[in-house]
């Protein structure tokens, strides 16, 4: 899994703080990762809390609407 802000991702991508990690993950080297949460489409964003998906995004998203999930999350 990628941490870092990387092709495709909001240069504020990466750990902030205790609010959020923005991970990219190369789903051909964790095949088993993307399995684990059925990502068949790319992209693909997955907001977990507490270990559990609160919500999905599939195909290419406007960033405000992935902020206002993101922080309705963190809420």
């Amino acid at each position: 899994m990628r941490s870092l802000p990387g092709p495709g991702l909001h240069p504020g991508a990466g750990r902030h703080g205790n609010q959020a990690l923005v991970a990219k993950v190369n789903v051909d080297e964790e095949a088993g990762l993307a399995a684990t949460f059925g990502i068949q489409v790319l992209p693909t964003l997955v907001i977990l809390k507490g270990g559990r998906v609160v919500q999905r995004f599939t195909g290419v998203q406007y960033a405000k609407p992935l902020i206002r999930a993101l922080q309705a999350a963190g809420s």
